[in-house]
């Protein structure tokens, strides 16, 4: 909930959205350069100057497989589109970056923080409008193209758009400029789109001192509008993130210094107090973990690439995030889809078919000389890491050595702060099972915004494929969608009617919260065994045991409850896996492995249910439905597997 103190500043920006409406604000082709530099930039030393930068100019001397990169480019030069619920859709010539296109609204050039964004008479869907105008992430994928080839039409394609989008989104009008997180996004993909062209024929003076005039723009809004109290949350890690690049970058500009020290002290604060010391993303969220590590990694990369490493504290806790995200990826690199997900992206710099682990490992074991990371990632350079990182770096990159003694299975591990609980078995990718236990908070500070009520919930993977998973998102506008995707009911725990663990406030907010711990954990190499137990926010009480057999393949879950409301217990089945039900024994089928769930104390339904695979997208599927006997306080669920062949 809002904390007492935000309340003033709340009524500040609302007083503040009615006195902006009567100032003029500048465009930015009409400021004057000096007003913004402290020194005049010169095309020739700006283009041949090695300015601080996160990314990898040199990769296509490492990384030489381009027809991915050029597929997507070629599709970004006629203006077709994959987002969202977007799958290569032409958006026509001109491209109006104030058009939300999925539902054709064209949003005013109103004053800006005065736009309700959530509104969706009056925008639609923003993250539509955010994800082609707002973000501009296509950029950078248009500007590698030129790198790696030299083709000219990619370069004045990005020189082509930057103009129009700065012609068309004047300086605090219109949706592009309603959220300073968003116009930080934007800088994120403005440098290494600069950066890539800036030795192209279209790269002229002109444009060069209007991306000036842009970005102090940005830096101005982005800096005096940070996200604070209940905002500060990955919102302001990605406008700290966007202040310290294009503040490094273009460090001709007034006040770059000043900018850039204190986005790299918040950083240094954000990035320890928003994850973990085991490196868990307080957001309890998968899809937030692997954003925001991507989000922190890029300004510690351009602090070095100028020999000002960031401090050793910032690097340990982004190896432990990397650590998390490696035990919790399966041997063919699914992961669980906890919490919110809305497919974004720090920086579109790879190919989006490339599972996240991939990059995520390679990336880390060349950070910091990790063999067996290289080795679960499959032991093979991706596009997103050879262009992320310096050349020092990824040359290396075959001197890893990923041998017969590195085992492609992880052993099981506890994240204590986090809350998840993981075990892991098998010889082979074929044969892994690994089992995700969630037993954290809600989610991070008084909103938890992107937790779900999924406390105690059990994900399981089977020979690399997900079986029982976690349902998803699908998308965050205010929809009955969003509410039941978040809900406890569709989490494979235990429920009490359509209660929910926390207090549902709306579809950002959670009330009062409730309270889990693991209280007692055993493991002797053959068997596992783990207690954890859950207050509900109305007092009511969950606990769960799970004893875990890997050898004989079986899992023993038992539910014990303390409520005037009898439960259902559920388990969520995997879209891609076939499902059957004799009696009390449940059969589910997948590519690698045979599951059957059975509990005779319980009446057994399978009920169809939609589940969101990934952000806008819905998929028919089915759940399993546990509805305790007689008035029991008390159930065991079996869960037995096998692999075929």
């Amino acid at each position: 909930m809002m904390p007492p103190q935000e309340i003033p500043y709340r009524i500040y920006q609302q007083l503040r959205n009615v006195t902006g409406r009567f100032r003029r604000w500048p465009k930015a082709a009409d400021m004057s350069l000096k007003s913004v530099c402290a020194a005049t930039p010169d095309l020739a030393r700006f283009k041949e100057e090695a300015r601080p930068f996160p990314c990898n100019s040199n990769a296509p001397d490492v990384f030489t497989e381009h027809d991915k990169l050029l597929e997507d480019a070629e599709r970004l030069l006629a203006h077709r589109f994959s987002f969202h619920a977007f799958e290569n859709e032409e958006l026509g010539t001109p491209l109006n970056w104030n058009r939300e296109y999925s539902q054709g609204v064209d949003i005013p050039l109103d004053f800006a923080p005065a736009i309700d964004f959530h509104n969706s008479e009056r925008v639609g869907d923003v993250k539509y409008a955010w994800s082609l105008g707002g973000t501009m992430r296509h950029l950078p994928r248009l500007a590698q193209a030129y790198r790696a080839t030299g083709d000219e039409r990619f370069a004045w394609e990005v020189v082509e758009q930057l103009t129009s989008w700065i012609e068309q989104c004047p300086y605090m009008k219109g949706i592009q400029w309603a959220s300073p997180t968003i116009s930080a996004k934007r800088l994120i993909a403005w440098v290494p789109a600069v950066e890539w062209i800036k030795h192209s024929s279209a790269f002229t003076e002109e444009f060069l001192t209007l991306m000036f005039r842009s970005v102090h723009q940005h830096l101005d809004y982005v800096t005096k509008n940070h996200s604070r109290y209940s905002s500060a949350n990955n919102h302001l890690i990605a406008e700290l993130t966007g202040v310290y690049l294009a503040a490094s970058y273009w460090k001709e500009l007034k006040g770059a210094p000043a900018w850039k020290n204190r986005a790299r002290k918040m950083l240094v604060e954000q990035c320890l107090r928003q994850n973990a010391p085991d490196g868990v993303n307080r957001e309890q969220a998968m899809g937030y973990q692997y954003f925001i590590w991507d989000l922190l990694v890029l300004p510690a990369l351009s602090a070095e690439s100028e020999g000002e490493p960031f401090p050793e504290e910032y690097l340990q806790r982004l190896e432990k995030m990397a650590e998390f995200m490696a035990w919790t990826a399966d041997c063919r690199q699914h992961v669980p889809n906890i919490g919110d997900e809305d497919c974004e992206i720090a920086l579109w710099i790879g190919d989006k078919d490339v599972p996240n682990p991939v990059s995520l490992l390679n990336t880390a074991s060349l950070m910091w000389n990790k063999p067996e990371y290289k080795c679960w990632a499959g032991g093979r350079l991706d596009e997103k890491t050879a262009w992320r990182l310096p050349d020092r770096l990824t040359r290396r990159y075959e001197e890893l050595s990923c041998g017969e003694s590195l085992s492609p299975i992880r052993p099981n591990r506890l994240f204590p702060e986090g809350g998840y609980l993981v075990w892991r078995e098998g010889s082979t990718p074929d044969d892994e099972a690994m089992l995700v236990f969630d037993h954290g908070p809600m989610g991070f500070g008084g909103t938890a915004a992107h937790g779900h009520s999924d406390a105690l919930s059990i994900c399981l993977h089977l020979g690399g494929e997900p079986i029982l998973i976690d349902p998803g998102t699908f998308s965050y506008q205010d929809t009955e969608h969003r509410k039941r995707l978040r809900s406890a009911a569709v989490h494979n725990t235990l429920s009490f009617g359509e209660e929910n663990h926390s207090k549902y406030i709306n579809r950002f907010i959670w009330g009062q919260k409730h309270r889990a711990e693991l209280d007692s954990l055993q493991d002797n190499g053959l068997t596992a065994f783990a207690h954890a137990f859950v207050k509900w926010w109305t007092g009511d009480h969950h606990r769960r045991e799970l004893k875990w057999h890997p050898k004989a393949g079986k899992l023993l879950v038992l539910d014990k409850w303390e409520s005037e409301v009898c439960p259902d217990i559920h388990f969520t089945v995997s879209p891609e896996c076939s499902v059957s039900l004799d009696g009390e024994i449940c059969r589910i089928e997948g590519q690698r492995a045979v599951l059957r769930i059975e509990n005779r104390e319980c009446d057994v339904m399978l009920e169809p249910m939609e589940i969101s695979p990934t952000c806008y997208r819905l998929t028919d599927g089915f759940r399993l439905v546990l509805k305790p006997k007689d008035n029991v306080r008390a159930t065991l669920t079996t869960l037995k597997w096998e692999f075929r062949g």
